[in-house]
């Protein structure tokens, strides 16, 4: 015996159809034209009759259309005009699919019968609906109240959809903004252009590339780079499309005459080693800037000398919150001899 349990989805779903089947569907709004139907449709399966249910529906005068069911996945087919109504067949797919058979007939001008047959995976069952046109439509049919429904539905639902589009992209465009590499190359925001764009504009700046730099040197020292990780400096170039060491050698060309001294301390390291030598006093581990603008400069100078008289035989390290050595511009480490320039002028400041 079949389970009676496996028809308790598909014949909700049955009698809602039977409705739309015996009396098509309004296209109205509130209190539309039209003529209001009482559909009482019942249910006989495995030998046991459901209880009739009522139900309201609005047709429009006149109305001969072909029966259509309320679920996208069903189509009607084989439709055949009698002489008194029409016979059909219909085909479900999906998690519950059916066939059905079903028949329309005009008991009068004002009456009328269907009767559907359902064919289920659990068995079959047969469905009755005996139709009675009321008069006028008032617009609180069920069909009508359901149309209502879901156009809201489907409003709220574009509202909502908008109103997130509107939160990812103000976020992306806040990541471009501020240099936020993660954010802008996440699925989040990578197919965004517009914020792609931004971000590779603002890439090529001195404030956003050293935070971008700095992120990727501090990732080195701390191993994190280990096992392919992605490297924010590294990466961003390549999604932007540029050489990052020819990008760092364009900054640092106008980056003392643009006032960028903070960026000149850790990305231009012979540059920084020359003006440090001419605005930068003190002994090892202390400084004294000329003037407060050479203050990043002097501090990076000062912890590198402190970091070569912890470890003297480190040539390569950079100053202060530098590039390490796996880091260091590639220019620099291509030219060992202007970065020890740079270095070798650092010494004599600090008298090491």
């Amino acid at each position: 015996m079949r389970s009676r349990s496996g028809f308790r989805g598909k014949s909700a779903g049955g009698l809602a159809i039977l409705a739309a089947l015996s009396v098509g569907l309004a296209d109205a709004a509130d209190a539309p034209p039209g003529e209001r139907w009482k559909t009482t449709s019942s249910m006989e399966m495995m030998g046991m009759k459901m209880p009739g249910q009522t139900t309201f529906v609005c047709l429009e005068p006149g109305s001969n259309d072909v029966p259509v069911g309320h679920d996208k996945n069903c189509t009607t087919h084989d439709v055949r005009r009698t002489a008194n109504g029409m016979t059909f067949r219909m085909s479900c797919t999906g998690k519950e699919a059916y066939e059905a058979e079903g028949e329309v007939t005009s008991l009068g001008p004002n009456r009328s019968r269907t009767t559907l047959l359902m064919r289920t995976a659990d068995g079959e069952m047969t469905m009755i609906s005996e139709n009675e046109k009321m008069g006028a439509c008032t617009g609180s049919e069920a069909n009508l109240v359901a149309k209502r429904m879901i156009a809201k539905a489907e409003t709220d639902s574009r509202k909502i959809q908008a109103e997130q589009e509107r939160m990812r992209a103000q976020q992306c465009a806040d990541a471009a903004r501020t240099g936020d590499f993660y954010t802008v190359n996440s699925g989040l925001c990578r197919n965004d252009k517009a914020a792609v764009k931004t971000f590779c504009a603002n890439f090529q700046t001195h404030t956003v590339f050293r935070k971008i730099a700095e992120e990727q040197a501090r990732n080195v020292r701390s191993g994190a780079s280990a096992g392919g990780q992605v490297q924010p400096l590294t990466s961003s170039a390549s999604l932007c499309g540029v050489d990052a060491d020819k990008t760092r050698d364009r900054l640092c060309g106008t980056a003392e005459a643009q006032g960028q001294y903070a960026f000149i301390a850790t990305q231009c390291l012979t540059l920084a080693g020359a003006i440090g030598k001419r605005e930068c006093s003190g002994r090892a581990g202390t400084y004294h800037a000329s003037d407060p603008r050479y203050l990043p400069i002097c501090a990076a100078l000062a912890g590198k000398a402190v970091e070569d008289a912890a470890s003297p035989d480190d040539q390569t390290s950079a100053p202060g919150n530098a590039t390490p050595a796996a880091e260091v511009p590639t220019q620099e480490k291509k030219k060992p001899g202007l970065f020890n320039k740079g270095k070798k002028a650092l010494d004599g400041l600090f008298g090491n």
